[in-house]
């Protein structure tokens, strides 16, 4: 009998006690939830650094998209004032650039490239909207000047212009001869502290 029972003690021993049992189910539970927030927080760090990279793309193309065009044109103005000659309807936006497609018009009053910005065209997007008012290019990347004038939105997002957000302007030095660019758009950052946060992004140019 007291062999049986020295078995039954030593053998309780061997095991744990409901204390530790639970010490180690908190540990446990402690460390589990530390990795499911390191990697929630990783998931939601990468997800915003590609949203901004997409952001800077396509800010860098519709730049580059501007270069182009001033290069092919004969005269950039800046902030130009609105006229009824141009080939598209402003509808409420605000002209920012005009570049002149004639070398007989330089302050691009008629037949001129115009990018402006303002209210978006349809509900389709989001938030303020910046066009670009002009032909189309042809396959040997030149600009067709006797094409047709379309109105495209290129980037939207842009900080409503009652606000004081930039969205697009033009700055000029007339001290060193050219105009700055600048677009800025709002990014939508999602986090557990601050859910639909709004982030700026912005690109330069120098023309």
């Amino acid at each position: 009998m007291r062999r049986r029972c020295r078995r039954l003690i030593s053998a309780c021993r061997q095991g744990f006690t409901l204390l530790e049992l639970v010490v180690s189910a908190s540990l446990a539970s402690l460390i589990f939830g530390g990795v499911v927030v390191l990697l929630t927080t990783t998931l939601r760090l990468h997800t915003a650094s590609q949203s901004r990279f997409k952001v800077e793309r396509a800010q860098q193309r519709a730049l580059r998209l501007i270069r182009s065009d001033v290069r092919q044109g004969y005269g950039l103005v800046a902030n130009p004032e609105a006229t009824g000659l141009w080939s598209c309807p402003l509808v409420n936006r605000r002209p920012v650039l005009a570049i002149s497609l004639s070398p007989d018009d330089p302050s691009a009053l008629r037949h001129a490239i115009v990018y402006s910005v303002g209210s978006a065209p349809s509900a389709i997007w989001r938030g303020d909207v910046l066009m670009r008012c002009g032909p189309a290019y042809g396959l040997d990347g030149r600009i067709d000047p006797v094409g047709v004038m379309t109105n495209r939105v290129l980037l939207d997002s842009l900080p409503s212009s009652d606000g004081d957000g930039l969205g697009f302007a033009a700055m000029e030095d007339t001290r060193l001869q050219l105009v700055e660019v600048t677009i800025e758009q709002l990014t939508t950052q999602h986090s557990s502290l601050n859910a639909g946060s709004s982030r700026r992004v912005r690109s330069r140019l120098s023309l």
